[in-house]
């Protein structure tokens, strides 16, 4: 049975983000750090023009004025609510229930949360408790890539079963 691939689906927050307006911000909430000068041509230099973010810009989880404990568990939560919208278009686009996934292979490194993306979404999408579970908790940047060396894997060593990847950032 050959393997294929799904197109992936990708779900943007909903606040949009300038790098002049996170530079602005940066201004107005540290006039007197010691390199604001370097900091806004550092941005510009990225080539990054804008950024989505779950919340607005000057939210207390995003400005920072939140707690150090509220913070990652917004981020956690907020992550989980755009994994699960694409997961189901996914499911949706592909005419798959949930009982036709053999496998979850999950990966993030925004917020830190016990239990893990992985059990909060099999609970969400009704996902079969048989459902086996790869958790790529706090991989980065290099978690995506990861995540499909294993469902490569997964699918080499089991073919016809079907297994998703969620990378949440």
């Amino acid at each position: 049975v050959p393997a294929y691939i799904a197109r992936p689906v990708t779900v943007f927050p909903p606040h949009k983000v300038t790098t002049a307006e996170i530079i602005d911000d940066i201004r107005h909430h540290h006039p007197n750090h010691p390199k604001l000068r370097a900091l806004p041509r550092i941005l510009a230099n990225v080539g990054v023009n804008t950024r989505y973010f779950t919340r607005p810009l000057d939210s207390p989880t995003v400005a920072g004025t939140a707690g150090t404990g509220d913070r990652p568990a917004t981020a956690f939560h907020d992550a989980l609510d755009l994994a699960e919208q694409a997961c189901r278009q996914l499911l949706a686009a592909h005419q798959l229930q949930p009982g036709d996934i053999d496998t979850i292979i999950t990966t993030h490194s925004t917020g830190f949360s016990v239990p893990n993306l992985d059990i909060h979404l099999m609970e969400r999408l009704g996902l079969s408790p048989h459902t086996r579970r790869i958790a790529l908790t706090t991989m980065a940047c290099a978690g995506g890539v990861q995540a499909l060396i294993r469902a490569v894997d997964m699918t080499a060593a089991r073919p016809g079963t079907r297994t998703l990847v969620v990378a949440a950032e």
